[in-house]
């Protein structure tokens, strides 16, 4: 059974499905797994069903606001590109 978003919020349940999750921060289902394998939210298995706390969602959200109201810093001076080495040179097919 899925909840449109304001039920969601409105009933404040502890955790979240993937879709739910996806739902409030307005991606797919590829990106929230991509968050929790990079341990930005937290979840956890019920028998096959992924769940994810609503307060990591929440902690995600306040970290992302933070960020963007940090601004954008700017790089001045960038560490140099190391030259590539030497091309080898590919041996021409004989055409067999």
């Amino acid at each position: 059974m899925s909840l449109p978003k304001s039920e969601i919020l409105k009933n404040k349940a502890l955790v979240v499905s993937v879709a739910q999750a996806g739902i409030m921060l307005g991606c797919g289902h590829d990106s929230i797994y991509d968050l929790i394998h990079a341990n930005e939210l937290r979840s956890f298995l019920i028998g096959r069903r992924r769940k994810i706390l609503l307060t990591s969602v929440e902690a995600y959200l306040a970290k992302c606001v933070a960020a963007a109201e940090g601004g954008f810093q700017k790089v001045s001076n960038p560490p140099p590109v190391p030259p590539l080495g030497p091309r080898k040179r590919r041996r021409k097919s004989r055409g067999r």
